[in-house]
């Protein structure tokens, strides 16, 4: 299902339904499940707040994270529920930012409320959310080309609900969700693994440009253990067989602004960083 080339982004979402299977229903959102608004409880009525309710921001989902949102930044009480907009959804909800940012998404694995950053997707069958929220990737084009306002973009609720998505058969979501939830797995582990490897990089780097490297082809032991295998310098201490230099003394042409390289000879390298060899 790649996009065509050359598609205007405002019909990005009409070119990417009509690829479709034609054995796939469209239905609108409000016939997969019930669109549920969100609000904030007044500040001013601190009995509103530190509650047991997750109430969620869309700084909280704007980012590249795990599909599934466990708990929030702040939390409200039941009088806050009753005496706002907010509304508590269900474990298993879609929850999309519809003001400012326009498509971020998340499904809460416990009941949670929202402020009115968000229209949410209470499923007719919860299974299916999932594959929803792999769905509204694609969906994000067409959030954009209805929303409106001047100081910042919104879609209403009555906009958002009247969306048309693809609605395979139960198995097929359910087997496509699969799919792309291993991916993101994979992803996230790979992603883990890099974060892992990066700090090493940096931890090792230290060393190799403190310590070298010995005869032995190994990292020489740290000064503290072999002071015998270090002399002082004005960067501290440096293996033996190190000497420093003045950065300059090393370039032998410089490129100007106009793109020439003129010669070292001639030019004032005072000032430069000392460096270990």
């Amino acid at each position: 299902m790649s996009e065509p080339f050359n598609v205007p982004h405002r019909h990005q979402y009409g070119a990417f339904l009509k690829q479709l299977p034609d054995d796939w229903e469209q239905k609108e959102i409000t016939q997969i499940g019930a669109v549920v608004g969100g609000g904030t409880p007044s500040r001013e009525v601190p009995s509103f707040w530190r509650g047991s309710i997750p109430w969620v921001t869309p700084g909280e989902v704007s980012g590249e994270g795990a599909n599934l949102l466990h708990d929030t930044n702040d939390h409200i009480s039941a009088s806050g529920l009753a005496g706002s907009g907010a509304n508590l959804l269900p474990a298993g909800s879609l929850l999309v930012t519809t003001r400012a940012t326009l498509g971020a998404r998340v499904i809460n694995a416990v009941p949670m409320a929202t402020n009115q950053g968000f229209k949410s997707v209470v499923f007719k069958r919860s299974e299916e959310a999932s594959y929803y929220f792999h769905l509204f990737e694609k969906v994000k084009p067409e959030l954009v080309r209805r929303a409106s306002g001047t100081t910042f973009l919104e879609i209403s609720g009555a906009e958002f609900g009247s969306i048309k998505v693809p609605s395979p058969s139960p198995n097929e979501k359910l087997k496509i969700a699969q799919i792309l939830d291993t991916l993101d797995t994979a992803i996230h582990e790979t992603e883990a693994i890099i974060a892992k490897l990066k700090a090493v990089k940096q931890g090792l780097l230290h060393d190799l440009l403190t310590r070298g490297i010995a005869a032995n082809g190994e990292l020489r032991p740290p000064q503290v253990e072999a002071p015998h295998l270090y002399k002082e310098s004005p960067l501290g201490w440096i293996p033996k067989e190190w000497d420093t230099q003045v950065f300059g003394d090393t370039i032998e042409h410089v490129i100007d602004f106009r793109g020439r390289t003129p010669k070292k000879l001639g030019m004032d390298w005072g000032g430069g960083g000392i460096l270990a060899l």
